[in-house]
């Protein structure tokens, strides 16, 4: 393929890109100046969003398990290790990696979500084909 099909191919790819946009912003009965940088906003804060309620579930998790740490008893009056206290820590630690499971099971639903951080404009054209279909 030489240059000149190349330079053909891109411009065919653009005006295809530019015209899936035209069709998403009419759908919303918007125009493509107030659209497009809308949806790419848009990307960027679902991310940030995701992120922050993430990090807000782990910090309040590991708060909860922390104080329920604290407050159970482990040992009995002889100094003796009891199966509450045992089972208290099992638990706690059980839900918490419970937690990291679901958290980290969650991500391929929002795979995008590296895109949306770091290329908003490509998951944004992404969103806008599948508006589209």
């Amino acid at each position: 393929m030489n240059s000149t099909n190349t330079i053909q191919v891109i411009e065919n790819f653009g005006n295809k890109i530019d015209s899936y946009i035209q069709i998403a912003a009419e759908k919303g009965n918007q125009t493509v100046e107030h659209f497009w940088p809308l949806i790419v906003k848009q990307q960027g804060i679902e991310a940030w969003t995701f992120i922050i309620v993430i990090t807000l579930v782990i910090i309040i998790c590991s708060i909860l398990l922390k104080r329920g740490i604290d407050k159970v008893n482990f040992e009995d009056k002889n100094g003796e290790i009891t199966v509450r206290g045992v089972f208290s820590i099992i638990g706690g630690f059980g839900l918490f990696f419970s937690l990291i499971v679901l958290i980290i099971t969650s991500l391929p639903n929002d795979k995008n979500l590296v895109t949306k951080l770091f290329n908003p404009e490509y998951a944004a054209l992404k969103e806008v084909i599948k508006m589209i279909k």
